[in-house]
């Protein structure tokens, strides 16, 4: 029976042909001796037996072939009765070549060697205990080893939706052999076996001052996050403890420091429940804020502007500059900025489901020196324009003076274009958005066209033309003459309705593109340059 190594550049595939292969062949040696088991010693004779079982277990690129090598495997261990009256019998052999011959190999591979775990427990647990201790084998030391190769892993589950299956298997070889050998449970676990699920796979959490050593890439804290993980990891440490007073003792002087010390236990019962899957970073890779009650205008914009990473970068990197004019690393003075920062911070290095905000808000105070209503909803405009006015104040002394600038900064230009003379009159004003009208209006090409559309002055309401001194009929209007490079369109949402005196939201319909050529509303002519936002 020959079976192809796995090549280090294919992929896993299912050949069922492969497979069938395998089956046979078991089939045909089984066969070859009918009624006899000896079959397994002359299998067992074979001198490349280990490299056999090697590849047909860990080497092989083929799934089901491997899945069906197992299948075989184990069946042979199942029928150990018949085996009991020959000198090379499976219960000798196969768990001596698993543990002595292949273990090393696994546990320092990469890849995913799920079928070797499967038949390495299933033979411990297949094989009753007198047939086990007759393996040359030093048990004890074999689940240390299983013990260390717990504490060495690195765990590749980033979020409770990921799951390491390296992980789950070692847990599940753990506690498939202190089954087996429970006088080994006192032992395994005050070597530090209970302190390793304990803290580091069970309840172990980052903590903010150590980030650092965190920063590799490596997953954060707890060791397990997947539900199938911490499910093993518990039962084990269940295990652990039954039956042992010794190891109950060092898991109940465990518990009460989670209780009496740790800073993130607080008065409110609510923050006592956590479940990972639904308070973690979403698959997406961002995270919300939280609604506090009426800001989903101020969460909105501020998720926008963290959109922009070099706005948000600079945010971040913003620090006071001396007299000299050098940077130090003195955080700014103001305090709405230094948590503007932690909100920026926090949406992009987090692992959590959403920041709360509430910081930010306290010190977020209007143009009464006021913190903002919670309870009061506010116009997006009205924050925004609130919001640029503090940063652009803060940001001076720093060296960011001109970071709103830089982004959001562009140029309106007012005409007054004459009909009846070549006279015209041009006023340039800066803007930071642009606000438009939505009543009425169904898409926002349609809602910039009519920003721009002017009026006509003529009549009793013509315009007195300063080089002519008289009044001629003109045309009012409002176009762009510099856009920024980050270009924000502002939906007026709130009109006053003069029938029953309060402040209304409107719901109209209106469509918007995903590119937008801005020619046609620019002071330029369109065919001298093209501005596409």
């Amino acid at each position: 029976m020959c079976i192809r190594d796995r090549d280090k550049n294919e992929h896993e595939v299912d050949s069922n042909e492969d497979a069938s292969a395998v089956k046979n062949g078991f089939e045909i040696i089984k066969g070859t001796f009918r009624d006899s088991y000896n079959y397994f010693e002359q299998m067992a004779k074979y001198p490349n037996f280990v490299s056999l079982m090697r590849n047909g277990i860990i080497l092989s690129n083929n799934r089901l072939l491997r899945k069906h090598f197992i299948k075989e495997i184990c069946s042979i261990c199942k029928d150990y009765e018949h085996f009991l009256t020959f000198p090379v019998a499976p219960h000798k052999v196969i768990p001596n070549i698993l543990i002595n011959n292949l273990l090393a190999e696994v546990a320092d591979s990469k890849k995913n060697c799920s079928e070797f775990y499967e038949l390495l427990y299933s033979v411990i647990d297949l094989l009753p205990k007198e047939l086990f201790m007759e393996v040359s084998i030093d048990h004890l030391g074999m689940i240390r080893r299983y013990a260390d190769m717990l504490v060495t892993h690195v765990s590749a589950e980033h979020s409770a939706k990921e799951i390491d299956h390296t992980l789950a298997n070692i847990l599940r070889l753990l506690e498939v052999s202190l089954n087996k050998f429970p006088e080994y449970k006192l032992t395994i676990g005050q070597e530090g076996l209970l302190n390793e699920l304990l803290h580091r796979c069970l309840l172990d959490y980052p903590i903010s001052g150590n980030r650092s050593v965190y920063a590799s890439g490596n997953p954060l804290p707890p060791k397990c996050k997947s539900k199938n993980s911490r499910d093993l990891a518990f039962r084990l440490l269940c295990l652990l403890t039954q039956q042992c007073e010794e190891n109950l003792n060092v898991v109940l002087n465990y518990l009460p420091s989670l209780h009496l010390k740790e800073p993130w236990r607080v008065s409110i019962l609510g923050d006592w429940n956590m479940y990972a899957p639904i308070a973690e970073k979403s698959d997406t890779g961002y995270m919300g804020i939280k609604n506090l009650s009426c800001i989903c205008y101020m969460i909105s914009l501020l998720q926008q502007l963290y959109m922009i990473p070099s706005f948000r970068n600079s945010i971040v990197s913003a620090r006071c500059v001396d007299n000299k004019g050098a940077v130090s690393n003195r955080l700014p003075g103001d305090s709405m900025l230094v948590q503007l920062q932690f909100l920026f911070t926090a949406l992009h290095e987090s692992v959590k489901q959403y920041y709360n905000p509430r910081q930010f808000c306290n010190e977020f105070k209007d143009w009464e020196g006021n913190p903002i209503n919670l309870a009061e909803q506010m116009d997006v405009d009205e924050f925004f324009n609130m919001l640029m006015d503090k940063l652009e104040g803060v940001l001076k002394e720093t060296n960011e003076a001109s970071l709103i600038k830089e982004h959001f900064g562009g140029v309106y230009l007012n005409q007054i274009i004459c009909r009846d003379c070549p006279h015209r009159r041009e006023l340039e004003e800066p803007f930071l958005a642009i606000n438009l009208q939505i009543k009425n209006k169904t898409s926002l090409e349609e809602s910039i066209k009519s920003f721009v559309e002017g009026e006509v002055m003529e009549g009793s309401n013509a315009y007195q033309c300063d080089t002519c001194e008289k009044k001629v009929s003109a045309m009012k209007r409002v176009c762009i003459k510099s856009l920024p490079d980050n270009l924000i369109f502002v939906l007026k949402r709130f009109s006053y309705n003069y029938d029953t005196m309060q402040k209304v939201k409107l719901n109209d319909y209106c469509e918007f593109p995903m590119n937008i050529n801005m020619s046609p509303y620019m002071s330029e002519q369109p065919e001298k340059k093209q501005h596409t936002r």
